[in-house]
């Protein structure tokens, strides 16, 4: 696939634009499961846009693989517009995975032997995860030309509903933790 069809530019959106506001207070609140409908949104208007023949659904299936393919198509969009943006797709894929990893073993057991560990892990994990999604976001509003995220920084009714599970959890979470270091069960 050549430069100039990653970058072709027509009338519709290339990527999916999203205030990082909102981005960080959804992927939060829905446990990164907006993060991923976010890239996976990214899939499917870059396809549209370019007509590169890619699978949205495979690519937001393994984030991992496909975060530094679909930040170099971003980079590509910027340069090619001729702008310049102060970012490194590489640094940010990097960070990503070492916020990821951590998620990753935590679910492995971590919570019984080390609970109070666990939790500052998770949550220094779960930081810097959003910090990297935020990074990653504000490139994408910058390559569309709204570098707030303007056209979609409102939280709908549906957002709320998708967000109360985190809503209930978060602050669950943080009465354990206190609980359990003010009753020494840990």
């Amino acid at each position: 696939m050549s430069l100039e069809t990653i970058v072709r530019v027509n009338n519709c959106p290339q990527f999916y634009v999203v205030s990082p506001k909102k981005l960080a207070i959804m992927s939060f609140f829905t446990f990164g499961l907006y993060w991923w409908f976010c890239f996976h949104r990214n899939w499917v208007l870059h396809r549209k846009a370019t007509g590169e023949p890619v699978l949205p659904l495979v690519r937001a299936l393994f984030p991992v693989i496909f975060l530094y393919p679909l930040m170099r198509r971003i980079d590509a969009r910027i340069r090619h517009s001729r702008l310049e943006y102060r970012w490194s797709p590489l640094l940010l894929t990097s960070l990503y995975l070492i916020g990821v990893g951590p998620l990753l073993l935590l679910d492995q057991g971590a919570w019984e032997q080390f609970f109070h560990i666990a939790t500052m892990l998770l949550l220094t994990s779960y930081g810097v995860f959003i910090w990297v999604i935020v990074r990653i976001q504000c490139a994408i509003n910058f390559s569309e030309g709204d570098e707030q995220g303007a056209a979609n920084a409102e939280l709908s009714l549906v957002n709320w509903i998708w967000m109360l599970w985190g809503l209930l959890f978060w602050p669950s979470l943080v009465l354990l933790t206190v609980g359990s270091l003010a009753i020494g069960l840990y």
